[in-house]
């Protein structure tokens, strides 16, 4: 169901052209073929008939529909429409007072916006019941395509199952176990092998401490798994600790102005470091690298210590920083992960076929 938005810059009868030109770009009209009568449309559309008739008559002008006295309406050139801009949405799960939240938001707009697409961006703060709540209102809002980057351990696996068949869906970063769905993920399980061999054999450190977050999502399982697999080929098991922190959460606490998170992981972390001999250290998270390890001087106090992280393909002022430090840093292409979810949700749209999933998107070491 479409309606027009009365109270909008935009005239009425524009809202219903423009979603007469959405409609054949993706396919729901086609050449030759009738529209519903002006009367169905104008139901629809919750709009006058004279509403929906200036809207055929303004297309007609452009050479797009042609009237057939008596008859009916049909599409008779689609060339105009092929940048009728279609709607998505995008669910992600980062809270707004993290840095990573904005950075989403200006990745996934850049890459939407070079499509001459137009996208919603709505954060779920982790909560499956507002992720569910956001999908719901996109579809009641013509929203024609959704890009989902799940929440921790999402138990909206069937829920967004079934959406997909009133629109298409594209998961992005991390698996939803037992939806169908077509995704877009990293590559984590062969980074995780790299960032271990290159601390161990490139770079010859005796021993990593790893630091990854406690959320229980595909990247960072995917991540561990290959850091250990990498470890017991070298047959340097014994030289790989992982340990799982709630980094997400201390992030959060440190940006809404609660400092005393440092007092609490710095010390934590200087004593794993001097108590188990580690000359090498790694940790996803570059903000948590800067807050809690370089910044209280923790990294000054280990001799020979390096520092692996995951950063992104943008320049970041703290992981400049880190980067002159000499820390080493695997580079993560989020637009590129977004544009391949963009591409699959468009083809989806525009063929009206479900599309396979994507091919892992690499993570490489920055040179």
């Amino acid at each position: 169901m479409s309606s027009v938005i009365n109270g909008n810059k935009i005239p009425l009868y524009s809202q219903v052209a423009q979603t007469i030109r959405q409609r054949i770009r993706t396919g729901v009209y086609r050449p030759g073929q009738p529209l519903p009568s002006l009367r169905e449309l104008s139901a629809e559309f919750k709009s006058s008939l004279c509403v929906v008739q200036h809207a055929v008559h303004d297309l007609e002008r452009h050479g797009i529909l042609a009237t057939h006295h008596g008859k009916s309406v049909t599409v008779a050139e689609t060339g105009p429409c092929a940048q009728a801009a279609i709607l998505f949405g995008l669910i992600q799960p980062y809270s707004p007072t993290l840095t990573f939240d904005s950075r989403v938001f200006l990745y996934a707009g850049l890459v939407f916006n070079h499509r001459d697409n137009f996208l919603v961006t709505r954060s779920s703060e982790g909560d499956a019941e507002k992720e569910r709540a956001i999908a719901r209102h996109f579809l009641d809002n013509g929203v024609q395509g959704l890009l989902l980057w799940p929440i921790e351990n999402d138990p909206n696996a069937k829920f967004f199952a079934e959406l997909a068949r009133e629109i298409p869906v594209v998961v992005v970063d991390r698996l939803l176990k037992d939806s169908g769905l077509p995704s877009v993920i990293y590559d984590s399980y062969n980074a995780g092998r790299s960032i271990c061999r290159h601390l161990l054999k490139n770079v010859k450190r005796k021993r990593i401490l790893a630091l990854i977050d406690n959320l229980e999502i595909s990247p960072y399982q995917a991540l561990m798994q290959g850091l250990h697999d990498e470890a017991e080929v070298l047959g340097r098991r014994t030289d790989l600790t992982v340990i799982q922190l709630p980094i997400s959460e201390a992030l959060v606490k440190m940006t809404t102005g609660f400092a005393a998170q440092v007092d609490i992981y710095a010390p934590y972390i200087e004593r794993l470091l001097k108590e188990g001999g580690y000359d090498a250290l790694f940790c996803p998270q570059g903000d948590f690298v800067n807050y809690f390890i370089v910044e209280p001087g923790v990294y000054q106090k280990i001799a020979g210590l390096r520092i692996g992280i995951l950063c992104g393909t943008m320049a970041e002022p703290n992981l400049t920083k880190l980067g002159e430090m000499g820390v080493l840093q695997w580079v993560v292409d989020h637009p590129r992960m977004i544009s391949q979810g963009a591409e699959l949700l468009q083809q989806w749209v525009l063929q009206r076929q479900r599309p396979k999933d994507a091919a892992p998107v690499k993570i490489w070491l920055k040179e």
